[in-house]
């Protein structure tokens, strides 16, 4: 169970976790420089982000030519002062110009002043990209001190650590808040939370596993075991992925082996009756072979025994007649 905190104490953890405003030098500055100064601030410390943004006047015609131009040449101006985070900070500063001039069709932020807070949440939804410290800033020292600056983003904020008066008036839950926060801390209030509202307590996926307030917020601890329960959810589903996976491939092997041993037998039984062929062949070749040469021995035998018997024959003749020839005495 998340342990409760009063609203002074979480203000307290904000604001060490995210520091003092981080403004423009003086406080009667257009509320522009305000909100620029705060943007690059994420990128570099309050002195070096006023230096920037002085260079920044002094290399373009005006802040509308430099929401315009190419990052590369926001990046060479920056350099200087925010060295190699000057691209990432070029771009910050450009999506902030681009908000105000989608919010105001123009860069001025001074008809801001001395309005109702009320009518300042319309505006709110005009800037989505720059919101958080430096937005929220800008709005507390639009309405000045008279009243305190009750965004969407802090008033999520402190509706899910539980220390936001309970009213279903929004105007009677910012009046409770001044009441407990002094017009001299207002803004230090606002920047911090408004700062944790854009980094760690967003409206979706909220970074709720890093947060530093997560032992008292009753709604980021419900969001951490939604999570471990979806995360350990998954992984079962994944196990059983696995598992199927797994039968799936021992059954594949399985039809494979099985395959391959039928066609190794049929391949074995091919290989036999070819053997068998092929030696049936050479037994016969031999056999007609073997016949050939008995054949051609008989007959060379039989030729032999003629060509003695003629042989024979012609020494008898021969004989013969020469014992009939009279002798000569």
């Amino acid at each position: 169970m998340a342990k409760r905190l009063r609203l002074p104490e979480v203000v307290d953890l904000l604001e060490k976790a995210y520091g003092k405003p981080r403004t423009a030098e003086h406080p009667e500055a257009p509320l522009l420089d305000h909100l620029l100064v705060g943007v690059l601030t994420a990128w570099g410390d309050r002195e070096k982000a006023g230096r920037a943004l002085r260079a920044l006047s002094e290399s373009f015609l005006d802040l509308n030519e430099a929401r315009v131009s190419p990052i590369a040449e926001l990046t060479a101006v920056l350099h200087p002062f925010l060295g190699a985070k000057a691209e990432e900070a070029a771009h910050g500063l450009r999506t902030a110009l681009q908000d105000v001039y989608d919010g105001t069709h123009g860069l001025d932020l001074e008809p801001l002043r001395g309005r109702d807070p009320d009518d300042l949440k319309k505006f709110l939804k005009e800037l989505p990209h720059t919101l958080g410290g430096p937005a929220a800033a800008v709005f507390q020292l639009a309405l000045g001190t008279e009243h305190l600056a009750l965004t969407v983003a802090e008033h999520r904020v402190l509706e899910r650590l539980k220390v936001l008066p309970q009213s279903p008036n929004p105007q009677k839950v910012r009046v409770a808040l001044e009441k407990q926060i002094k017009p001299a801390d207002r803004l230090a209030f606002v920047w911090a939370v408004g700062s944790h509202a854009q980094a760690v307590c967003r409206a979706k996926d909220p970074a709720c596993e890093g947060c530093a307030l997560l032992a008292h917020c009753p709604v980021g601890e419900a969001e951490v075991k939604r999570r471990e329960a979806d995360r350990k959810k998954e992984e079962a589903r994944r196990a059983v992925e696995e598992k199927k996976r797994q039968l799936a491939e021992e059954k594949a092997a399985r039809e494979a082996a099985k395959k391959q041993a039928v066609e190794d037998k049929k391949r074995k039984l091919a290989e036999e009756k070819a053997a068998r062929i092929a030696a049936a062949k050479a037994a016969a070749e031999k056999k007609v072979k073997a016949e050939a040469e008995k054949k051609a021995k008989a007959k060379a035998e039989a030729e032999a025994q003629r060509k003695a018997k003629l042989e024979a024959e012609k020494k008898a003749k021969a004989a013969a007649a020469k014992a009939k020839k009279p002798s000569k005495k």
